[in-house]
């Protein structure tokens, strides 16, 4: 880290023709195993926008970083993730034809670290200030939801964590992202709905970008849905759910408006087994 802060100065000064054009500043808010890293990829892949995989870049910021300085960072992060051929947790995140790793116009630059983001936001309400004041350009937060019962599941499988753990983890999230979401203007704001946007990726992906100011042209919308599943993953049923499970899952979704459609979401209910 401490190498990295004269390096980023230097980075920067190499480069700094490449965000000379810059329009917004675009961030992720969420969940993990919420589909953040698919639709990141493919904003990334839009010949005009920069989103690094990855970089936390609010550690930077607490850290006392300067806008040039992250946005080196940013670049730098783009470049290792494209060299180690976008493969992130066993998925490829790569969009045949797209720019990612090749930008030289880039009005839209960000990071992709929704998870991370939020709890950086909730221990430290100020720093939502302190992104205003340091990128001094228009900022962008991108809510992506997933179905909680499959979203998780998958947290409880791949971050070995209890059910019960997971849900106090994503609820903790999701009241986080709830209060950030309260403090941003409406044009600052935009959440999308993970079982939504598979079944229409074009038309997602048409909204993100117009919500960060880009345009975004048929060939370029195709190579985006060529990629994508035709269908979400039903994690959900690859876990034992208990009653008590549900009615907490339940609840958030009666309290947080953003849940409420997947309110009675079917789901087996069985009992775990005792340690």
């Amino acid at each position: 880290m401490t190498v990295l802060y004269p390096v980023s100065w230097i980075d920067y000064a190499a480069h700094r023709r490449l965000f000379g054009n810059l329009q917004a500043y675009v961030t992720f808010i969420g969940y993990p195993r919420s589909g953040h890293s698919l639709v990141g990829a493919l904003l990334n892949a839009h010949p005009q926008a920069l989103i690094a995989h990855e970089l936390f870049a609010t550690r930077y910021f607490r850290l006392g970083f300067q806008r040039s300085q992250i946005l080196a960072l940013l670049r730098r992060r783009d470049q290792d993730f494209a060299q180690r051929g976008r493969i992130s947790a066993g998925y490829a995140y790569d969009v045949p034809g797209g720019f990612l790793g090749r930008h030289d116009d880039i009005r839209v630059i960000g990071d992709k670290k929704g998870g991370g983001t939020s709890w950086h936001l909730l221990e430290d309400p100020s720093l939502l200030d302190t992104l205003r004041r340091r990128m001094n350009m228009p900022l962008r937060f991108v809510h992506n939801v997933r179905n909680p019962y499959d979203n998780l599941a998958t947290i409880s499988q791949r971050e070995q964590r209890s059910l019960p753990a997971a849900i106090d983890r994503y609820h903790a999230l999701a009241s986080c992202c709830q209060a950030v979401i309260g403090r941003l203007a409406p044009e600052e704001i935009l959440t999308q709905w993970h079982e939504g946007f598979v079944a229409d990726v074009e038309g997602h992906m048409r909204q993100l970008c117009a919500f960060v100011g880009l345009e975004a042209d048929p060939a370029y919308l195709a190579a985006c849905s060529a990629v994508v599943f035709e269908s979400p993953k039903l994690s959900r049923d690859s876990v034992c759910w208990t009653r008590e499970d549900v009615e907490r899952v339940e609840a958030m979704c009666r309290e947080l408006p953003f849940l409420a459609r997947y309110a009675g979401s079917p789901v087996t209910i069985g009992e775990r087994a005792a340690a």
